[in-house]
């Protein structure tokens, strides 16, 4: 029998694996929601249509454009020596891309356009940028642009003038777009008619390649002129700087300090120095390195933590013999421990074996520690005395060091101002030779043409972002769904949650049809069993009989039946139940033992003058309180209580009450026990050592299942009691949409079967 698990040991559903998706039960989720995925997704496509329909459409004409990486060109026979200074490294030239792209944003372009086009006095170009501005195509954009997330477009602002409010309503419509990798540009213009987008991206190209041109030119002459003025000075300042190195060696006598000869030759001073340097930092390490080993091994040893770390970090200090045989003892004390019990003889030989390895362990970790002490004693000394050497070499070398820094310093200002001359009279030359006519490779590829169709709104584009949209939604509303789910409704989530073997599932029973069909009243629940013996109500009582037979065999049995909440059925299947027996020609009694609120008692002995709880406190007999029932040989006791009992469960756990299903065992074969619901009564409980087995019914659809799970973990003896769990209620035109596709096929042909 699988009994109770605690929650202690089901975090998760039994069965489940972390990251593990069952494609059945996927299946089971999109059948069951497939009516809300659909209505989610067809809102979401209707309003998208109805977009489309109220949306103007804009065009948008494009241009390519090559940019020019080689600066400023006099001729295209220049060889490759002479254009080698202005020339821009492809593999790092983003930058200047960038700037491009940022050209086209400047006000000298965008004034070019409007002047070439009369766009301040075009009335379809202001048609076109009112139309956009207002347009929801602008205002993604104008969104993305506020939060930097994009950068190209401009935002429109209050204007003061008309061509302010044209460079607006151009930088609108203008986006820019590198290809790829390359040193191509893609310029688009959106406008409302494809003729106007064409005329705007094509004046932006032509009034690019102008601005360039004219820019280059004025560079040339503004560089020559400054590189003239620039090469008297710098050529001074050379000569005035070697002489300054000169008069500084002869003062000093530092001309034999170097050997000119010899390619990186440095002064004695640097190198000893620099060995010294090595050499503290060097030892300082290594005193570290020992202070922290013998600090950790010594926190260990003074805190008495080594203990519970003999297995894990202390396996670098204590030999592996003495670690092995310590954690060979303890596996073995503990293994006679738990079979034998901690005070055998052989776990406390053990324990002492235990206690000498620890202190063999503990005086190796001593002797360990007084090695590392001396380590860093001996490192701390070798720090102190490098450190002084250095003192001595740099009190004895100073002046001179002073000396040659001054020196390096002369030396490299010179050198400095010797480099910047060269590479200025350079330039210059340079300059001179490009001051002809300015030459840029920078063109068109691509120009312009008036669009066929609108680029917005994209109709296949939009319609499938929308299509998206309600996927996506619709998975989020269904998964909500489910996740707000926490009822029993599946065969697996019964054993998965609760660990107890799943009986069955009994209908709910109704009666009429369509718009008059309502839940049938008790008296008809009461017959189920015995007027449709081949439903899958009677099959799944039949399932309980057996198996409370093979777990009590050959045996007067005493059955309770019991629920997390009213109202779940639990009275139903006891009748039912009961009377099923009953039918079969077993000796049968129902006792309905819900002293607070009595139910089946009520329905099958409604006329009988005494009950249960006369019978326990004496004022009938056994015989007066048995009534029969009108339609089987089931034998009835009702509860007996005219109002509600306070001490119920104390009758129940009474000597009275053992001696009562005693004698009833010796009578009938089953004794059937309606009991009150586990979260409202302890009578359950008080009972539960006189009962043999519990049928425990949860509610399809409503019963919870961490409720449910909270209950068996505070009712442990009717949990490990419990032969099974019936699901009662279940709806039969929804439960298939929660069962796993497998499941459906097995249980068709019960599932069929007539009610």
């Amino acid at each position: 029998m699988k009994l109770y698990t605690s929650t202690a040991d089901v975090e998760q559903p039994e069965g489940f694996e972390a990251g593990y998706l069952d494609m059945q039960d996927v299946l089971a989720v999109l059948r069951r929601q497939g009516r809300m995925i659909l209505l989610v997704i067809l809102s979401c496509l209707c309003f998208g249509g109805l977009f489309l329909v109220v949306t103007q459409p804009f065009y948008t004409a494009t241009l390519t454009l090559l940019l020019d990486l080689d600066g400023d060109l006099k001729s295209e026979t220049r060889n490759e020596a002479d254009r080698g200074w202005a020339k821009i490294n492809i593999n790092y030239n983003d930058p200047y891309i960038d700037t491009q792209v940022r050209l086209f944003q400047s006000y000298a372009i965008l004034d070019k356009v409007i002047d070439r086009l009369d766009l301040l006095d075009n009335g379809e170009f202001v048609a076109s940028a009112d139309a956009l501005d207002n347009s929801l195509f602008n205002l993604r954009f104008s969104l993305l642009a506020r939060i930097g997330l994009l950068e190209g477009r401009k935002v429109r602002a209050e204007v003061q003038d008309k061509r302010s409010w044209a460079r607006d309503a151009l930088l609108n419509g203008l986006f820019i777009q590198r290809v790829g990798d390359s040193t191509i540009l893609r310029v688009s213009f959106t406008a409302a008619t494809p003729t106007l987008s064409a005329q705007i991206v094509n004046a932006f190209g032509k009034a690019y390649g102008e601005d360039i041109l004219n820019a280059r030119y004025e560079a040339t002459q503004l560089a020559s002129q400054w590189l003239q003025e620039r090469l008297v000075e710098l050529r001074k300042k050379a000569i005035d700087s070697d002489m300054a190195v000169q008069t500084y060696r002869s003062q000093n006598k530092l001309l034999e300090t170097y050997d000119k000869d010899i390619k990186d030759s440095q002064p004695l001073i640097d190198q000893e120095l620099r060995a010294l340097n090595e050499a503290l930092t060097s030892a300082r390490a290594e005193e570290a390195s020992a202070r922290a080993r013998y600090d950790q091994i010594k926190g260990m040893i003074d805190g008495g933590a080594w203990q519970s770390q003999v297995a894990g970090s202390l396996a670098n200090f204590i030999s592996n013999d003495l670690r092995l045989r310590y954690l060979e003892a303890s596996r073995r004390e503990a293994d006679i421990a738990r079979r034998l019990g901690a005070d055998h003889i052989q776990a406390q030989d053990l324990r002492r074996q235990m206690d000498i390895y620890r202190g063999q362990m503990f005086d190796e970790l001593k002797r360990v520690a007084s090695s590392y002490l001396s380590e860093a004693t001996i490192s701390a000394q070798r720090v102190v005395s490098l450190e002084q050497g250095l003192q001595n070499a740099m009190a004895s070398h100073s002046v001179s060091a002073q000396k040659e820094v001054q020196l390096r310093e002369l030396e490299n200002k010179a050198q400095n101002y010797r480099d910047l001359y060269e590479a200025a009279l350079t330039n210059y030359r340079t300059a001179l030779s490009l001051q002809g006519l300015p030459v840029s490779r920078s063109r068109i590829i691509t120009p312009g043409s008036p669009p066929d169709s609108p680029n917005y709104p994209n109709r296949a584009m939009f319609m499938g972002m929308w299509l998206m949209i309600g996927v996506l939604t619709s998975l989020v509303v269904c998964g909500y769904r489910e996740y707000r789910d926490r009822t029993f409704r599946t065969e697996e989530q019964v054993e998965s949650w609760l660990s107890l073997p799943f009986l069955g599932m009994t209908p709910r029973i109704t009666e009429g049809s369509g718009e008059e069909r309502r839940d049938a009243g008790i008296e008809v629940l009461a017959r189920q069993a015995i007027e449709a013996p081949l439903s899958l109500f009677a099959e799944t009582l039949r399932s309980a009989k057996v198996t409370i037979d093979i777990e009590l065999p050959e045996q007067s049995r005493v059955v309770g039946i019991v629920s997390t909440l009213s109202a779940e059925g639990r009275s139903t299947i006891a009748m039912n139940f009961a009377r099923l027996l009953a039918d079969q020609g077993h000796r049968v009694v129902l006792v309905d033992a819900d002293l607070r609120r009595p139910r089946a008692g009520g329905v099958l002995a409604h006329r009988a003058k005494a009950g249960l709880v006369d019978v326990l406190i004496g004022r009938a007999s056994l015989a007066q309180a048995l009534a029969e029932d009108s339609g089987t040989p089931l034998k009835v006791i009702a509860s007996g209580a005219a109002q509600r009992v306070p001490h119920s469960a104390s009758l129940l756990e009474s000597r009275q009450m053992q001696a009562f299903l005693s004698e009833l065992s010796q009578s009938f074969d089953y004794i059937i026990i309606d009991l009150p619901p586990l979260r409202t009564a302890v009578d359950a409980r008080a009972i539960s050592p006189f009962v043999d087995r519990f049928i425990y019914v949860v509610e399809w659809s409503r019963t919870s299942r961490r409720l449910a799970l909270q209950t068996l973990d505070v009712e442990q003896e009717i949990a490990a009691a419990c032969a099974g769990v019936v699901m009662n209620k279940v709806d039969a035109s929804r439960a298939p949409l929660y069962l796993r596709p497998d499941f459906l096929t097995k249980h068709a042909a019960t599932a069929g079967a007539p009610a």
